[in-house]
């Protein structure tokens, strides 16, 4: 009997840091590697970061991990990973501003803000963790 394991993907992992704003430098936070099963939605992924709180929700919530694309700029509606004065956000491009899913969030003006990249998916199913040091703060 032939079993056959589809392909995998490794992508660096940042934690659960893309939050309503958390003040974190991006480039320090990185906490390993996450493998997952190569699919059509993760192959151009980059990195993975998780979602801290509810600004997306109900489409992100505070337990999913996202795949991003490296990215510099974004469409209007795109889903991206965002920094601003050294908080990370996850956030729909709204027109000039930032904007959350849950209205619960005020947007954020558009002025100042670095693109890190385009949220392409979540993981939807089994990950290993590989050299994890997830932050707790």
């Amino acid at each position: 009997m032939d079993i056959r394991h589809p392909p995998k993907h490794l992508l660096a992992y940042y934690g659960r840091i893309a939050a309503a704003g958390k003040n974190y430098g991006f480039e320090d936070v990185l906490c390993g590697t996450i493998e997952v099963d190569l699919t059509d939605s993760n192959q151009n992924a980059d990195y993975a970061i998780g979602v801290s709180g509810d600004p997306m929700e109900p489409d992100h919530t505070g337990e999913d991990i996202v795949y991003v694309q490296k990215a510099t700029h974004l469409d209007m509606d795109d889903i991206g990973i965002f920094q601003k004065d050294n908080c990370i956000y996850i956030k729909k491009v709204g027109d000039g501003e930032l904007v959350s899913i849950n209205p619960n969030y005020e947007p954020i003006p558009g002025e100042d803000v670095k693109v890190l990249g385009k949220v392409l998916g979540k993981i939807d199913g089994d990950y290993r963790m590989i050299c994890s040091q997830e932050r707790n703060d």
